[in-house]
């Protein structure tokens, strides 16, 4: 059965290509996460335009979709996940400590969606206004309904506080992120 919602795209689970040489020379050569199991690089620019979207409106959760693509790093298996757009939903139910996509803010995402070779969801982001970066119960939920992979991630931010943290796999482990 296909999904009006073209889930399909988030449920597959193909072995993942080794990461380029590109991707692999924006990482530091001695940075603190190496060991960690996966690790988000999550550029500047994009970081910031996430940013942009949540601080429009810090009265209530907002909400967005992450755009890149996971690899993995050559000899240690360690995942990769590369986000190279954010994309705004705007169509949502939202309250001060909930949010969601309404029908209509899918269709928008998928209409709006341009993913070049290669690109996909690779996970989501919200806001937690003035209330910490974790996940909650319903954010756990949605991580594992939706984002299971091992590389699939959720950037929870507060955008109050300036915290943020990443989060991978269906249990929504804490994963650093590498800034270039």
């Amino acid at each position: 059965m296909t999904s009006i919602f073209g889930w399909e795209d988030l449920d597959t689970d193909e072995s993942l290509p080794v990461a380029s040489p590109e991707v692999l020379r924006l990482i530091p050569p001695f940075h603190a996460e190496r060991d960690a199991k996966c690790l988000v690089i999550l550029p500047n620019a994009v970081f910031d335009e996430i940013m942009r979207h949540l601080k429009e409106d810090c009265s209530t959760e907002r909400i967005g979709m992450l755009i890149g693509y996971p690899c993995t790093r050559p000899s240690t298996e360690q995942l990769l996940v590369y986000v190279d757009a954010a994309l705004p939903v705007d169509d949502r139910y939202a309250t001060r400590t909930k949010v969601s996509i309404q029908k209509n803010g899918w269709t928008e995402v998928w209409k709006d969606l341009v993913l070049t070779s290669g690109t996909r969801i690779v996970g989501w982001y919200h806001s937690h206004p003035n209330h910490g970066v974790f996940l909650s119960a319903v954010d756990r939920t949605t991580q594992s309904l939706w984002f299971a992979q091992e590389w699939k991630v959720a950037i929870v931010v507060d955008p109050i506080r300036g915290e943020h943290q990443a989060f991978t796999g269906a249990n929504g482990i804490a994963t650093p992120m590498v800034f270039v």
